[in-house]
């Protein structure tokens, strides 16, 4: 009888044992939970549409994993989509597992029903596994480099050459649009603008690759007679005829402004910042591959320049310099006219973009969603907190 009673004591120990490590496992999974979040006025201010990556580890020898997210409680988990780093993609919410290096990269964004995103990694068996916060990386899917193409003057030319402008703006979009490299036309929106072209542009948007930075209403040299209507009144102009890309509910951003003639002072830099664009573009005579500093007084990035003057430029040129940045892990800016380019197949500058064109390494996109995911990591503003 004693002896039966020791068994019975020790069973139900042993019984107590394993339920209180399946009850820790439950709750050391159920804390696994990422939560990411954003203060609201900033989340209203620029949007965070962009999808930003976030880097995680993951335990060794893991394999067939999953990524999960949603944005409120009430909402259902949704599947992230997975990519491979030999696949070609740019700005899409996507998860990358590195398997090799114990890392999964994924890249969300936030969207207008809360200012924050809940994560979740799992494995084939449904089960959340052990993971940690490891931080944003420099470019979207923790690329070595990043690619940008502005195109100088959409819409100035209205008025003066209806058949120029839009002739060669139209070979710019589809061209980029053709070899998966993002571009930045930068817009005067009121120089003989007409709607037509509006609806033109928002075609070439919806076509993909196009992220539109301001240039001014009216392309005017300093001092402004109306700086809000140059600057605010441009960003409004392209809010208020397009439907543009990224978008926080109804509400549009515009991050990049382009500076007509190359042209700045502190009435400028000022009125940027008040209108809550994050970098501020020279036309003219300033080379830079890297990000510029935050401009504490403003509240934007200081003002950027280009890395090749394209119509001032040659393929031998052009090459080296790509080469030269990508090996640094710079930025390869590019900035022309489009009606100063050759767009024939064959031409030199046609070349310098098939050159440039269709690695999977690279972060082709816009001027303003490279400083936006830039402001977000550089700044700080995202934080990462565990749910348990």
């Amino acid at each position: 009888m004693k002896k039966f009673k020791n068994s019975y004591i020790l069973a139900t120990l042993v019984l107590l044992v394993v339920l209180g490590v399946i009850i820790f496992r439950i709750k050391e999974a159920s804390r696994k939970y990422f939560e990411l979040s954003v203060d609201p006025k900033i989340h209203d201010d620029y949007g965070l549409a962009f999808p930003i990556t976030y880097e995680f580890s993951i335990p060794p020898e893991s394999s067939n994993l999953s990524v999960y997210k949603r944005h409120t409680e009430s909402q259902e988990w949704q599947q992230i989509s997975e990519k491979k780093s030999t696949d070609f993609f740019n700005g899409i919410e996507v998860v990358r597992f590195d398997y090799p290096q114990n890392k999964v990269r994924l890249s969300v964004a936030f969207d207008d029903s809360s200012d924050k995103i809940q994560l979740k990694i799992t494995d084939n068996s449904d089960q959340i596994v052990n993971s940690k916060y490891l931080g944003i990386p420099k470019y979207y899917d923790n690329r070595k480099a990043a690619v940008v193409v502005v195109g100088d003057d959409w819409g100035l030319w209205g008025a003066k050459d209806k058949e120029k402008d839009p002739i060669d703006f139209k070979a710019a979009f589809d061209v980029f649009a053709a070899d998966g490299i993002w571009f930045t036309p930068a817009a005067t929106t009121q120089k003989g603008v007409l709607q037509s072209d509006w609806q033109s542009l928002q075609r070439k948007i919806d076509q993909g690759y196009v992220e539109v930075a301001a240039h001014s209403r009216t392309h005017p040299s300093l001092p402004y007679d109306d700086y809000d209507s140059e600057i605010r009144g441009c960003k409004s102009d392209i809010i208020d005829n397009l439907d543009l890309s990224y978008k926080n509910g109804d509400k549009e951003y515009v991050y990049a402004w382009v500076r007509p003639y190359g042209q700045g002072n502190d009435i400028v830099r000022a009125k940027l910042g008040e209108n809550k664009f994050l970098i501020d573009k020279l036309s003219c005579c300033f080379i830079t591959d890297t990000f510029t500093k935050w401009d504490f007084k403003n509240g934007l990035y200081k003002p950027t320049g280009y890395s090749i003057y394209l119509e001032k430029s040659s393929l031998k040129e052009a090459n080296k310099k790509f080469d030269e940045i990508i090996k640094q892990g710079g930025i390869y800016s590019i900035y022309m006219h489009p009606y100063n380019i050759n767009w024939e197949k064959n031409s030199w500058e046609r070349q310098h973009f098939d050159y440039i064109k269709n690695k999977a390494d690279l972060w082709y996109t816009g001027l303003g969603y490279l400083y936006m995911y830039h402001f977000a990591r550089e700044r700080n503003i995202i934080s990462v907190s565990v749910i348990n």
